[in-house]
């Protein structure tokens, strides 16, 4: 019988790596990054709650 683990790597290890390569460009370009968040979270509170 096969053991079974607790985390599948098989799904584990491409998700780590997709999250790696996103958040480095987000580490580097640190300014711009946080004036597009910013500016997507806001779109989306307005959207949200009704407020500009």
């Amino acid at each position: 019988m096969k053991k079974k683990n607790l985390i599948d790597y098989k799904i584990f290890v491409p998700s780590l790596l997709i999250i790696i390569a996103i958040s480095i460009p987000f580490a580097m370009y640190e300014a711009e990054s946080l004036e597009v968040l910013n500016s997507t979270f806001d779109y989306t509170a307005g959207a949200i709650y009704g407020t500009d």
